[in-house]
């Protein structure tokens, strides 16, 4: 009889090769047993399949993408094949902490508002010596420390209004490999937003923040490696991520917010904009501009200014 696990783990993978097999050994090696493992290839042209399908584990599903779709649509269909009530995510460069699913799935079990638990985490530095990977570790090392003091479970609505006061760049939460998640969330709130090029996991912490309240382990439980290559790493040395900002703020105003949270997300879409504005001439004169990203923002925008 095929029995539904309690854990989808869910590992979105991209020419992985180098990292795939730490990330698939951390998953099997949990205390807490009850789980799939699902590996979604977003059709790479390295040994990331051959490394994977070594594996003989019946709880690994492995499915794989004829042409790349993208990281989003990739971490979506993924979700999309969870079977489990909870979801957690593990990116093909980090690595899960043994007893991870143990400590974090009692949050989630004991306290039905909860929507997302997340821990801390470990940085691995993959280029220790590169002056922008220690400079991204001193900013980074520690993220959810802005917030003030988390407990065990926190309101998720006091924590959202407090993250745009701080203004939604920096991610407080964590990355994807820190959190575990209701499947329900996604199925009641949608996946993650295609719109926006890497802050993809920003947005979606905050929609959720305003349905469900938030669990938090105050150990590390994982490990997130940073790395030139990486999509974070990629985006601040380019233009990828330039509008996530306002595409965030824009996905924010059509939730349900009271007036005192749909001011917040105005003022702060509104500093954005201007930010936007500052650093387009410096953009166009280095050529460092998503041109097809901001057209599609302003069409956004005058959109709904017509429709208004």
């Amino acid at each position: 009889m095929v029995t539904t696990p309690r854990v989808s783990i869910c590992l979105p993978a991209y020419n992985a090769g180098a990292w795939i097999e730490q990330a698939v050994d951390s998953a099997l090696a949990q205390t807490f047993q009850d789980f799939e493992l699902i590996v979604a290839d977003n059709a790479s042209s390295d040994d990331t399949l051959e490394r994977v399908r070594a594996f003989e584990d019946p709880r690994i599903t492995i499915v794989c993408s004829e042409h790349n779709v993208g990281p989003t649509l990739n971490a979506n269909r993924c979700i999309e094949l969870a079977r489990a009530p909870l979801v957690k995510f593990l990116h093909a460069d980090d690595e899960l902490y043994p007893r991870c699913l143990e400590l974090m799935v009692p949050v989630l079990d004991e306290f039905p508002r909860v929507g997302i638990v997340f821990s801390l985490r470990d940085v691995v530095l993959a280029e220790p010596d590169d002056p922008e990977a220690r400079s991204w570790l001193a900013r980074y090392r520690t993220l959810h420390e802005p917030l003030g003091d988390l407990a065990r479970v926190t309101s998720g609505r006091q924590v959202f209004r407090r993250w745009l006061e701080l203004g939604v760049h920096d991610n407080l939460i964590g990355e994807p490999s820190a959190v575990l998640i209701r499947r329900e969330c996604f199925e009641r709130l949608g996946g993650f937003d295609p719109r926006l090029r890497v802050s993809t996991d920003i947005e979606m912490w905050l929609r959720v923040l305003l349905t469900y309240d938030l669990g938090f382990v105050p150990e590390p439980l994982c490990a997130y490696r940073h790395h030139s290559a990486s999509i974070t790493g990629v985006a601040h040395r380019t233009s990828a991520s330039w509008l996530d900002d306002l595409w965030t703020l824009e996905s924010l105003l059509r939730r349900d917010l009271d007036a005192e949270e749909r001011q917040l997300v105005r003022r702060a879409r509104t500093l954005e904009v201007r930010r936007v504005a500052r650093e387009l001439p410096a953009r166009v004169a280095r050529r460092n501009i998503d041109g097809a990203g901001l057209r599609r923002y302003l069409g956004h925008r005058l959109g709904g200014a017509r429709a208004a």
